[in-house]
């Protein structure tokens, strides 16, 4: 797994030499949880090629399943 935490890839992934067989995930949430003054103020989410993973609402199970789920779609669009 890869953190592009502050664009330090403008391409995204595709500008880092390795194989498709890494992806960027961009874990997010509308939620208050507490860790807020943990957050980077000039952060900026992904715009290609990520798989995003929305934690609002749910628990971490929920939220792991997803992830594993998108993370076999991806797979399986890669023809691996």
């Amino acid at each position: 797994m890869f953190a592009n935490t502050f664009k330090l890839l403008p391409n995204g992934l595709a500008a880092f030499p390795i194989d498709n067989n890494v992806v960027e995930v961009y874990v997010h949430t509308t939620d208050i949880r507490g860790r807020e003054n943990f957050h980077v103020g000039n952060y900026e989410e992904p715009l290609i090629d990520f798989l995003s993973i929305d934690t609002s609402g749910v628990d971490e199970m929920t939220s792991m399943n997803e992830l594993l789920e998108k993370i076999q779609q991806k797979h399986k669009e890669n023809g691996n």
